[in-house]
């Protein structure tokens, strides 16, 4: 925290350079999105949580904001509520991207299914998709 020359309180968060990198690197590898797929059946959720475990240390403890929109997509899923999860998605957002690797086929196919539609090449090989709100 800093005060400016008007006395206004400033407050500014500095990230690490770990931290910075590790969000595209979640997304990228589909750190959230492994425990929803379909890809390892039952055993998707222990696939998801041997990721992340690995994942932990190297990108100096990411793995807390990973929890956090894995927990809100489990609650938002579970509740079945379309009303609740547009409300979630209704502040203000118009348009949510998604990036998956053209290899993740299911992510393709879920993405899809959840209306979203092919946008263009993404970051790094990704592939990015769009939905309209």
């Amino acid at each position: 925290m800093s005060d400016s020359k008007l006395l206004e309180r400033i407050d500014r968060i500095e990230l690490t350079p770990a931290w910075l990198a590790a969000q595209p690197l979640a997304a990228r590898h589909g750190l959230v999105a492994a425990g929803h797929e379909t890809t390892h059946g039952t055993s998707a959720r222990v696939h998801q949580f041997a990721m992340v475990y690995l994942f932990h240390c190297a990108s100096e403890f990411y793995t807390c904001p990973l929890a956090m929109s894995d927990g809100a997509a489990t609650a938002l899923k579970a509740s079945g509520n379309v009303a609740l999860i547009d409300r979630a998605f209704s502040l203000g957002v118009h348009t949510i991207a998604a990036q998956t690797l053209p290899s993740l086929t299911p992510s393709i196919r879920l993405l899809e299914r959840l209306g979203f539609r092919f946008a263009g090449a993404g970051h790094e090989g990704a592939i990015c998709y769009l939905k309209n709100r």
